[in-house]
C-alpha cells in the first residue's frame, strides 16, 4: 500500500524564534514553507488545509503572539522541483519551518537513513486496513485470496512498495504485479498493466496510484473485460465525485 510521506516540524520550535524580534508596526511573522504536488487531489487538499489552519491560528492570535505566514510551492511530482522549492523557501523566502510533502520520491534522497513522520494521532491507519480486510473477508467469504496482482505507479517508491508487498504476501499465495505511469504524472494509458493483470487471472487486484487514476483505471478495465473478484484501489486520496460514478460499484 502506498505510504505517503509528511514532513512536519513541531510548532513548539517557534519558542526558539522569539529572539528574532518584531517587524516595525507589528510582531514578526513565523514563516512556513509548504511543498506539495498540487496536480493530485491529496496534495491540493493538503495545501488548502494548511492554509485554513494558518488562517484559523492567526484569527485566534497566532503562535506566541506572532502571526503565521505560509508560502506554498508546487513540486509537480518531480524530485528536482521539490528540491528546488525547498532551496528557494530556505534562501529566498527565508522560512523558519518546513511543512508538507506527500511522496517520498520527491521528499527524500536515495538511501536516506531517516525521515520525520509525525501525526497528531496514534497511527491508526494500519489498524483500519486490518479492519477493512476482515470486513471484506466476512462479507465475501467466497472470494479466494490465493492469487494477488499489484499494479503500482512507476517510481522508486512504487517499485520498492511492490518488492516489500511481494515479500509480505509471498506466504499467502501467488503475488505478481506490474507498473504504470500515473495520470497525475502525465500518463493515463493502463492497457499494458491491465492486460498483464487479466492474463494473471488474480483473485485480488490491487492498484496503488493517485486519485487521478481511479476512474480511468475502472473505465479501461471495463473496456477489456477485466473484472476480478476483488478490485481494490489504494490512492492517498479519492476524487470527491468518485462515488457518484456507476464505475465505483464495479
Amino acid at each position: 500500500m502506498k505510504k505517503w510521506f509528511i514532513v512536519l516540524f513541531v510548532l513548539s520550535s517557534a519558542f526558539t524564534l522569539m529572539a528574532n524580534g518584531s517587524d516595525e508596526g507589528g510582531a514578526k511573522p513565523i514563516k512556513l514553507g509548504g511543498v506539495w504536488p498540487l496536480a493530485d487531489i491529496t496534495g491540493e487538499q493538503a495545501s488548502k488545509a494548511a492554509q485554513m489552519a494558518v488562517e484559523e491560528i492567526n484569527a485566534a492570535g497566532g503562535v506566541l503572539g506572532r502571526p503565521l505566514e505560509l508560502t506554498i510551492i508546487d513540486s509537480e511530482f518531480k524530485p528536482e522541483k521539490g528540491a528546488a522549492a525547498l532551496e528557494r523557501l530556505a534562501t529566498v523566502n527565508q522560512v523558519d519551518i518546513f511543512v508538507g510533502g506527500m511522496s517520498s520520491e520527491e521528499a527524500m534522497g536515495p538511501d536516506a537513513p531517516w525521515y520525520f513522520h509525525l501525526h497528531p494521532w496514534d497511527y491508526n491507519q494500519g489498524a483500519s486496513y486490518v479492519e477493512g480486510w476482515k470486513a471484506l473477508g466476512t462479507k465475501y467469504p467466497q472470494i479466494k485470496t490465493k492469487k494477488w496482482f499489484l499494479a503500482y505507479e512507476d517510481s522508486p517508491f512504487g517499485s520498492a512498495s511492490f518488492d516489500a508487498s511481494h515479500a509480505l504476501f509471498a506466504d499467502m499465495g501467488d503475488f505478481d504485479g506490474d507498473s504504470f505511469t500515473s495520470a497525475a504524472k502525465g500518463g493515463g494509458d493502463y492497457t499494458a498493466v491491465l492486460e498483464t493483470a487479466k492474463a494473471s487471472n488474480p483473485d485480488i487486484f490491487l492498484w496503488a496510484g493517485f486519485g487521478a487514476d481511479a476512474l480511468p483505471l475502472m473505465e479501461q478495465s471495463k473496456s477489456i473485460g477485466f473484472a476480478p473478484p476483488l478490485f481494490v484501489g489504494a490512492p492517498p486520496g479519492w476524487p470527491s465525485d468518485f462515488g457518484e460514478s456507476e464505475l465505483a460499484e464495479g
